[in-house]
């Protein structure tokens, strides 16, 4: 149950039912405001995600927050000659903040 399966040769791939929404592990319980973060997890025959790894630009407060969203994540796992197989699966997410510089104030 933990080695993942080719998704070319799958007779059909894993189903997320549901992504919990992403939440702070933080004190403050605030999400940083920009970077992106990628996180590979193995989604297993049995329905449990395991073996979360990320990477990416965010801080690492948003990566924790992140992994443990994708933990959560309900899936209907993959299937293989009537089997139910592993598989691995990559998650993205991204937030960025936009800043505008309107040109100097003008005090009259």
């Amino acid at each position: 149950d933990t080695v993942p399966i080719d998704d070319k040769v799958l007779d059909r791939g894993a189903i997320v039912l549901f992504q919990p929404p992403l939440r702070s592990t933080s004190d403050q319980g605030t999400l940083p405001q920009a970077g992106k973060v990628t996180a590979t997890a193995l989604l297993s025959a049995s329905g449990t995600v395991t073996d979360v790894k990320t990477s990416g630009s965010a801080p690492l407060d948003l990566k924790q927050a992140f992994a443990t969203t994708v933990k959560n994540i309900v899936f209907i796992p993959a299937e293989k000659d009537g089997k139910l197989v592993p598989i691995l699966r990559t998650f993205s997410w991204e937030m960025t903040v936009e800043v505008r510089v309107m040109g100097p104030m003008r005090i009259q």
